[in-house]
């Protein structure tokens, strides 16, 4: 599958945060094996209150972690639905002693856009 996703980003690609990893024990999906494991942004339309929203899952079990932030959703128009394109994690962070929510730092290469992958079939059983 072919996407415009590429041109989209940053030449040199771009960091991302996670937003809403503290909801629905969405805790319990991140941990340090995602710095292997890594993860897939996939594109929900007119879902949410959003008129679409990236939404951040784990790329072994689709777990669902959290979703990007909406002024990111510029990048992703691009995006067909039913698609999804892998994201390095290059950090997992904790909060303070107060807050010890984990959350994820993600980085997207312009290259890993070209890499559609087909998620027709991930529905919402990763709920």
């Amino acid at each position: 599958m072919e996407s415009n996703l590429a041109e989209a980003l940053p030449k040199n690609g771009t960091y991302i945060e996670v937003v809403g990893t503290t909801y629905e024990n969405r805790q319990d999906a991140i941990d340090s094996s995602l710095l292997e494991v890594g993860v897939l942004l996939v594109r929900h339309y007119g879902k949410w209150h959003e008129e679409f929203v990236v939404e951040v899952v784990r790329a072994d079990d689709h777990r669902r972690i959290g979703f990007l932030a909406t002024r990111l959703s510029p990048y992703f128009v691009a995006l067909p639905g039913d698609c999804a394109v892998r994201a390095t994690v290059v950090a997992v962070t904790r909060g303070t002693a107060q807050n010890c929510e984990k959350g994820l730092t993600l980085f997207l290469h312009g290259d890993d856009a070209h890499n559609l992958l087909d998620v027709s079939g991930l529905g919402d059983s990763h709920e």
